[in-house]
């Protein structure tokens, strides 16, 4: 079962594709760092990727390893959802070894809507430099079973209308 849901948003000509596009990435930025009651922060991190392991370096003060496994993927017109089950790994199962399979160099600004919902705007960047940077935007939705879904449906609701709304990007939350 999923635990962690991303709606990314795409750039309409290839919705399969997490990059909006610096000019849409931009704009959705400004206007979710704007919106009423949120607070964002910003964040830098190294990912290296290991099959479906993660090990993040953030800020350079903190370790986060993680397994994150893909569940399911669908893909619409202006956004993909990707259902994933996360979990938190201790840093020693992450083996130590020289096949890893990506290194991510990734600038972020992350919006809070609630304790379990951010609206993540990223700037991936690759040690492959041959690979254009990636201007990734996504709400992320951390399911937990204490949470109240009926709450949790209404904050996706408000974030849904207020993004439909500002003309930038069209998106349906379905939690």
């Amino acid at each position: 079962m999923e635990n962690y849901i991303e709606y990314v948003f795409t750039n309409g000509a290839s919705a399969a594709s997490v990059d909006v596009g610096k000019a849409k990435f931009l704009q959705l930025l400004d206007f979710c760092k704007g919106l009423q009651g949120t607070k964002y922060f910003n964040k830098e991190s190294i990912r290296y990727f290991y099959d479906d392991l993660v090990y993040e370096i953030v800020n350079n003060t903190e370790v986060k390893t993680y397994r994150k496994v893909g569940l399911n993927a669908t893909t619409h017109d202006t956004y993909t959802v990707l259902k994933f089950k996360k979990e938190k790994i201790p840093y020693f199962q992450f083996p130590s070894t020289t096949s890893i399979n990506n290194v991510q160099y990734v600038s972020s600004a992350i919006i809070r809507f609630h304790n379990n919902i951010y609206m993540n705007f990223e700037v991936i960047e690759y040690k492959d430099k041959t690979v254009s940077p990636t201007y990734k935007a996504f709400l992320n939705y951390n399911h937990e079973s204490n949470i109240d879904p009926v709450f949790i449906q209404a904050k996706l609701r408000d974030i849904e209308k207020a993004v439909n709304g500002s003309g930038i990007h069209r998106i349906t939350f379905d939690v």
